[in-house]
């Protein structure tokens, strides 16, 4: 694998992702910085892939190109026996959800068609979720969700029909609670198009607001006003939101006063209130069926300060990991 010993550390930061399987079976995804040719600019960065099926005591690198996804992988998630990616392609415009066996690497298409990409904005964003034999997926960026499919109980991947999801101009995951209920957290619509008639009162002046789904993704209806302000705003960090139990969730708060805040904040009431239980800014949250889980931070006020923090009830308390 490449080295960083070369380059500035800030390089390193939110390059690369691991995304496990199980105990053998993983992958590491992201970017790392290459050497400036003719045709690249400076500094220069190359997606890379690699895996591993002996629980990371050799890795192997796979070819984006040979993917279809020269642009790269944007998000791993697995489910069952299965692994999926979502990548994308300059070279042909579009992006792909490609699945495996987790226990090797034989990837193929599972949608039906290849997916849209955004006209510009900010990078490519997406996001898988599961519950029983179902799934959903959402792709897009700061422009909005342009990419909707589901998972169906026969384990195909087809076109998820739901225009009351969309109500944003930014990119907005879901997540399951169960095979039945969703919850997505979106904000701002009206910025630049009128709200439409579907938006509850006060969307279209920067508020911020819960969304939910009763019939496994058909029509969203709001529930709760999370935040009246585009000044809080609700950063979709990896495993983020997070619904450890139903009616228990966990979001990322940024509060931008003289000096930017963030917190890991908790509702156990459906988003009816929120109290913080971290006060600082979390890359990453991965919590298991056991209501154990992880949490990588960083300290608000000097990024350079890392931690990994533990949970045991499902995110509610949460405790400092010596290193």
């Amino acid at each position: 694998m490449d080295s960083w010993a070369a380059y500035p550390t800030y390089f390193a930061s939110g390059s690369l992702t691991v995304h496990f399987a199980d105990a053998r079976d993983g992958w590491i995804y992201g970017v790392t910085p290459a050497p400036v040719t003719s045709t690249t600019t400076n500094p220069n960065f190359a997606a890379q892939l690699w895996s591993t099926h002996d629980g990371g005591a050799s890795w192997k690198k796979i070819s984006l190109s040979s993917l279809g996804i020269d642009y790269g992988v944007v998000q791993m998630a697995t489910h069952d026996a299965v692994t999926y990616l979502y990548g994308a392609s300059f070279t042909t415009g579009h992006a792909r959800i490609l699945s495996t066996p987790s226990v090797e690497d034989r990837w193929t298409s599972a949608t039906r068609s290849s997916l849209r990409l955004p006209a510009g904005g900010t990078q490519l964003q997406g996001s898988f979720t599961f519950s029983g034999n179902r799934g959903w997926f959402v792709g897009g960026n700061d422009r909005g969700i342009i990419s909707l499919e589901r998972l169906t109980p026969t384990g195909t991947w087809t076109k998820w029909q739901v225009r009351t999801l969309a109500l944003g101009e930014g990119f907005a995951p879901v997540t399951a609670e169960s095979s039945n209920d969703l919850i997505v957290v979106t904000s701002e619509s009206g910025w630049i198009i009128p709200a439409p008639k579907i938006a509850p009162s006060g969307w279209d002046h920067g508020a911020t607001w819960l969304f939910v789904s009763t019939n496994a993704g058909k029509t969203f209806r709001a529930i709760h006003e999370v935040a009246n302000s585009s000044r809080v705003i609700f950063p979709f960090e990896n495993g983020l939101p997070a619904v450890t139990k139903p009616g228990t969730i966990l979001l990322e708060r940024e509060q931008g006063t003289n000096a930017t805040t963030f917190q890991l904040v908790a509702s156990t009431n459906s988003g009816r209130s929120w109290h913080v239980v971290i006060g600082q800014r979390v890359l990453q949250v991965a919590i298991a069926a056991t209501s154990v889980g992880y949490a990588i931070v960083t300290n608000n006020s000097d990024p350079r300060l890392s931690g990994l923090h533990k949970t045991t009830d499902g995110g509610l308390q949460w405790s400092n990991v010596a290193l």
